[in-house]
């Protein structure tokens, strides 16, 4: 496919006598040679040649008027050859001193009979042609398109772009409001780099910021090198019993202090709504402000895992061997007891459907019912946690020290085998890049085949939970007492010490993204 733009299309501009390619913007060569319907359109000392509309490809335009009749000639020459060049009518006798037609004086068109080729069409050497499309003939015989501009677009030699717009936008380095395709064309897009889409709600441009107020709504963006960088706020448990909410930039909020016990169990909604899952047998639901809106009480032990879907429907992983799918004010729907060991996590997709992650080693698809739809059992030992993208591929965290990929339906794609000790977090991100927390120290992000890109050796103890934000910034929940940021590259950027005890869990608005629900934009992915 190729694009056009008043800004890329040729006009002839005629100055001194000479005729001149300029490239234009909306209107070419300031006045000499912009489109014209008459003389009136033209500056003074102009004359308007060709007439017959405004569109450049098929206008007339503006030329200087000579005295000489001479040079008149030679001018009504070029631009009548310009007026056919750019497709425009093949028979203009008319001369810029505004004399009569002579008949000697006709641009090549007006030589042509037009009995011998039909209304459209030139004879070029006994060949009718359309010359305003044939590339071999583009405006005029034997005028053939370059290859830098191979088309012929209403008798003019155009650039041409193979690559769709969605080919464009997913290279260019600024897209968000525009990207330029290969002939320098404007095409629309809604990001600003190839991998993170930076683009501030409602702005329609990458905002050049100081401070994340230049960035629309604070809850999602952060200012990050004069770029509005999706990101919102940070979500925090540990085995200090709390629960803790974290501004973009690592600054405390809230917390929450109503479990009697470890809290393990992490998940925040679309709406800023928060999930919890402690060893103090509970499930609660707290607001965007820290408050506790209800407690599930249904586990006999330590509830483990937790999440929630887009419509507000909580689903828990327990060690009485269970998970149970709660509605949205906190009451029990189903609940399954298909696995014969403790449940480490829960995790749930776009479509409902549930994954869970056990001691009994396996990983297990339950339909938005309850119903078991496939089971998974590669792993040697018990695996610790689950995750899952927007087309239903899942991913699994091992005491087997592998991180895994299954597909939609259960059977494995590739392993990971780069951590030298338990694997506890898993995540992905909308681009199919994989992050891993071990017991081995480390942070690592893998690419959607499952090779390492990078590994983050800076925690003290275990890596324990992992979360990405929309625009690759990476979340890590250590033993060592601290929550980090990394960027996208695995260079910390900044710790929370705020906790007393080994954080456990981390997450970050707005929700998990990576399985289809709403993002930055409002949007699911």
């Amino acid at each position: 496919m190729f694009f056009l733009s008043y800004s890329l299309r040729w006009s002839a501009c005629l100055y001194g006598g000479v005729l001149l390619a300029a490239m234009v913007g909306l209107f070419a060569c300031s006045d000499v040679g912009a489109p014209c319907d008459s003389d009136g359109d033209c500056a003074a000392q102009q004359r308007c040649v060709g007439g017959g509309g405004v569109i450049l490809a098929r206008g007339g335009v503006c030329v200087l008027q000579v005295d000489d009749a001479d040079d008149a000639s030679d001018v009504d020459r070029d631009a009548g050859e310009d007026a056919s060049d750019a497709g425009g009518d093949a028979g203009d006798t008319t001369d810029v001193d505004g004399g009569d037609a002579d008949p000697q004086d006709r641009d090549t068109a007006s030589d042509v009979d037009v009995s011998t080729c039909g209304e459209g069409t030139t004879d070029c050497d006994g060949q009718c042609v359309d010359t305003r499309s044939d590339p071999a003939h583009c405006g005029s015989c034997h005028t053939a398109c370059g290859p830098e501009t191979p088309v012929c677009d209403l008798g003019i030699c155009v650039c041409e772009d193979p690559r769709s717009a969605e080919e464009i936008c997913s290279d260019a380095n600024v897209i968000c409001g525009t990207a330029v395709d290969a002939c320098g064309v404007s095409i629309g897009c809604d990001r600003c780099d190839g991998s993170a889409p930076l683009c501030a709600e409602g702005l329609g441009a990458c905002v050049q910021c100081e401070t994340a107020s230049d960035c629309g709504d604070p809850q999602y963006y952060e200012c990050q090198a004069n770029q509005c960088v999706c990101t919102g706020n940070l979500y925090t448990v540990s085995s200090d019993n709390t629960v803790r909410m974290l501004d973009a930039q690592g600054n405390e909020q809230w917390r929450f202090e109503g479990h009697s016990d470890d809290v393990w169990g992490l998940a925040v909604d679309a709406s800023g709504y928060i999930y919890t899952a402690s060893f103090d047998d509970t499930a609660r639901k707290l607001d965007a402000q820290g408050n506790e809106l209800w407690t599930f009480s249904g586990h006999s032990t330590t509830v483990r895992g937790i999440a929630v879907d887009e419509m507000g429907y909580v689903y828990t992983a327990s060690y009485d061997h269970t998970a149970r799918k709660l509605s949205p004010d906190g009451n029990e729907i189903w609940r399954f007891e298909g696995h014969t060991d403790m449940v480490n996590a829960v995790a749930v997709d776009s479509s409902g459907d549930v994954y869970t992650a056990s001691r009994d080693d396996t990983v297990r698809k339950l339909d938005a019912q309850g119903n078991q739809l496939w089971r998974y059992d590669g792993h040697t030992t018990h695996v610790w946690n689950v995750a899952v993208d927007l087309e239903g591929n899942v991913f699994t965290a091992s005491s087997d020290g592998t991180v895994r990929k299954l597909n939609a339906g259960g059977n494995e794609q590739w392993r990971f085998e780069g951590h030298s000790g338990d694997v506890i977090g898993v995540a992905v991100d909308d681009a199919g890049n994989v992050y891993s927390a071990g017991a081995d120290g480390t942070t690592r992000k893998l690419d959607s085949g499952g090779n390492e890109v990078w590994s983050f050796e800076g925690h003290t103890a275990w890596a324990k939970d992992v979360a990405v934000d929309w625009s690759g910034n990476v979340y890590t929940a250590s033993y060592d007492n601290k929550m980090r940021k990394l960027n996208a590259e695995g260079e910390m950027q900044w710790s929370f010490d705020g906790h007393s005890d080994r954080v456990q869990g981390v997450a970050v608005d707005p929700g998990i993204f990576s399985a289809g629900f709403e993002g930055c934009d409002g949007q699911g992915d």
